[in-house]
């Protein structure tokens, strides 16, 4: 990669082979587009699709109080969510303005979505045991990172066949049905030995998902101590909240904002085009803290939600004025390039003059 004076224009490449992604941008996202105005900024759309996402997964962590009655609005927020998504990129495309911004946010979210709806399943279902929890979240989290890794190695995004809009969908619909209590109880009952239906799924799902993100590496040909290093530390972090007294709600926040810390990171390498960078070493250490000390478990709670918040929070912002800088030296070498235009046509006009004289 190279150093910051030295960085290339700002591009974005990617593969689409998704069956779900081509129907939506031929039947549902061009009637849509349509209708939206060309001052509306790629951006705002993809912070309202974060939005719906996020809303979808404050409704399942209700699941832990049996309130079903909104589980309606799921696959609705992310109907909404999915045509966002590629709305987003189809406005950009419309108004030109890409921006390194836009596909920062636009994957931050979506590397949160398939976690989160993961991390629904496990909470509708009260899946405590550590296996399936280190299991389901860190694979769908690895093979995120993996993508992003294998954009970051050869600057192209490779979605398959079966994407991230075929997952969500699945996600999304197993997360519905869930809601009613006769499919609930049959998931939960063992089929052969201690195997359930959802079990069975989960199983499934996350043999799949490693196969794809075993994928992206090997097209990205190379891979890192740092990377490594975070797979570790995924799965350490996994394994230590699964000794903790925390509910199940709190133990799949917890490991997808401390993910996310690193997937930021490497977001922020991608479109910044920068060395990538270590995993966060801070969160292991606390855990570890908290089980050899065993303090109360609400401040521990706190202690744990500052640090992984306020982490984020000044990887966000910081990529984020970083990106508003390197935009205005952009206007201003425009500015410039504009000046010296000028300049030069005054001076042929000046020659020219003196010439006639």
């Amino acid at each position: 990669m190279k150093n910051n004076k030295e960085k290339k224009e700002y591009t974005y490449s990617f593969e689409n082979n998704s069956f779900l992604d081509g129907i939506l941008m031929k039947y549902v996202v061009p009637p849509v587009l349509n209708r939206l105005p060309m001052t509306l900024r790629p951006n705002n759309i993809t912070m309202f699709s974060g939005l719906c996402a996020l809303s979808a997964f404050m409704i399942m962590l209700q699941a832990a109080f049996n309130h079903f009655y909104v589980w309606w609005l799921i696959p609705i927020l992310m109907f909404v969510y999915l045509v966002s998504d590629c709305l987003d990129g189809a406005q950009a495309r419309r108004t030109k303005m890409f921006s390194a911004l836009g596909e920062f946010l636009d994957h931050f979210f979506d590397s949160a979505v398939t976690g989160y709806l993961v991390g629904g399943i496990l909470i509708v279902y009260r899946e405590m045991n550590p296996v399936y929890f280190i299991m389901a979240l860190v694979i769908g989290y690895f093979t995120q990172a993996a993508s992003f890794w294998e954009r970051y190695k050869t600057g192209k995004m490779f979605f398959g066949k079966f994407s991230s809009t075929e997952t969500v969908c699945t996600l999304t619909a197993v997360i519905f049905v869930s809601c009613f209590e006769p499919i609930r109880n049959f998931m939960k009952t063992p089929l052969f030995w201690t195997i359930s239906p959802i079990r069975l799924f989960l199983i499934v799902s996350c043999f799949f998902a490693f196969l794809n993100g075993v994928k992206s590496l090997i097209r990205s040909k190379s891979v890192t101590v740092k990377f490594f290093s975070y797979v570790l530390l995924s799965l350490l972090v996994a394994l230590l909240l699964s000794f903790t007294g925390f509910n199940i709600e709190t133990k799949v926040i917890f490991i997808s904002l401390y993910i996310m810390i690193y997937l930021a990171k490497l977001l922020v390498s991608i479109t910044m085009q920068q060395k990538d960078k270590y995993p966060d070493f801070g969160f292991p250490v606390i855990l570890i803290g908290i089980l050899l000390i065993g303090s109360r478990q609400y401040l521990c709670f706190a202690l744990c939600m500052v640090y992984l918040v306020f982490s984020i929070m000044i990887i966000v912002f910081n990529s984020m004025f970083e990106y508003i800088h390197v935009k205005l030296r952009v206007v201003e070498k425009i500015k410039e390039r504009r000046a010296s235009k000028i300049n030069e046509a005054q001076c042929s006009e000046d020659s020219e003059t003196e010439d006639q004289n």
